[in-house]
């Protein structure tokens, strides 16, 4: 079975207090690939309202310096331009919005445990090793969320060679985002540590995508099924 493949990442970032954060869908976007949005605000921005669609895998507040959501949703081709998460207190931003293709459906997305480092502080941290489940071997795409409460320039994880994004403001007040991916064949997988230059407060996850099973069960199979050509029957 293929992998799943990170068909685009698309970054964006509120410089001033807003309390509707934009973000932008990449192109292309088909029915039944799957959209991952990485939000992460510089304050707690009060009760966060996602659009329609989407299912919130967690959402992480670290005193009122930061505050980071991930959530997903199942493509159903419509999705193009920008789109807003809502907040109900004014604050900056910034957010990462991933499209992949080749994902089972009938699989969502797992998220490890978060990471969650307050106000102290710190120059690294790590995303949590995960299992897949069902413990099944498969070609799975690997991904590593990533969000603190300053403009930062941040280094993924070493032992992740997929598509890697970051973004963030204009200032050092503003949010920073970042999403790295990695494809391999394995039960688990544990990425190493996203890394900044100065101490700041920062959430992250691991997550596993399933891939489209190669085969797939006449009893699993819906719609209709369509022959062509000759068919030569064998006794």
């Amino acid at each position: 079975m293929p992998f799943p493949v990170v068909e685009g990442l698309s970054t964006d970032f509120e410089s001033t207090n807003v309390t509707a954060h934009s973000f932008t869908y990449p192109s292309g976007v088909a029915e039944d690939d799957l959209i991952v949005l990485l939000l992460s605000l510089n304050s707690n921005g009060g009760t966060l309202t996602w659009p329609t669609g989407y299912t919130v895998l967690d959402d992480q507040n670290s005193g009122l310096s930061i505050r980071v959501g991930i959530a997903y949703r199942w493509a159903d081709g419509t999705e193009t331009g920008v789109d807003t998460v809502a907040g109900t207190l004014a604050t900056e931003s910034a957010s990462i919005c991933a499209r992949i293709s080749g994902v089972d459906r009938n699989i969502n997305p797992q998220i490890s445990t978060n990471v969650n480092v307050g106000s102290s502080g710190v120059l690294s941290i790590n995303p949590p090793n995960l299992a897949a489940s069902p413990a099944t071997l498969k070609d799975y795409l690997w991904l590593a969320a990533f969000g603190s409460d300053s403009q930062e320039v941040v280094t993924g994880p070493s032992n992740m060679t997929g598509t890697f994004a970051t973004v963030n403001g204009l200032d050092s007040a503003d949010s920073t985002a970042a999403m790295d991916t990695h494809s391999v064949r394995a039960l688990s997988f544990d990425p190493t540590a996203f890394t900044w230059l100065s101490l700041e407060s920062a959430v992250c996850w691991t997550l596993c995508i399933h891939p489209v099973p190669s085969n797939i069960p006449l009893s699993k199979m819906t719609g209709n099924v369509v022959m062509t050509g000759n068919m030569n029957w064998v006794k």
